[in-house]
């Protein structure tokens, strides 16, 4: 457009655009709850609508339980490994009185 013209089209010198603005009100383990609202220019004035608020589902109670069961079944298989050993001991309390008694049996 030429600058001649320009003052003959009212679109010509203006300019618009827009902003989304979002701020955290409330963060708890289960959500996470935002203020949302917009603000728009034209031809230097600036006009504000409120959105309202938004909650968000948030993981972060999830991350922490599954943190636990994590831990927990290491608990688990580190009694159960516990228990395993424990179990072959007899056996080898077994093996050895047999040991001794061979032992016992050729040294006479």
């Amino acid at each position: 457009m030429r600058p001649e013209n320009a003052t003959k089209n009212r679109w010509a010198a203006r300019t618009a655009y827009a902003r989304l603005c979002i701020a955290v009100k409330d963060i708890t383990t289960e959500k996470v709850k935002v203020a949302v609202k917009a603000k728009f220019h034209y031809n230097s004035d600036w006009k504000t609508v409120n959105l309202g608020d938004v909650t968000v589902p948030a993981p972060f109670g999830y991350l922490a339980d599954l943190s636990d069961m994590k831990e927990k079944k290491m608990e688990d298989m580190k009694s159960k490994i516990a228990e395993r050993i424990a179990s072959l001991i007899p056996a080898v309390e077994e093996v050895k009185e047999k040991a001794e008694k061979w032992q016992d049996a050729c040294s006479s």
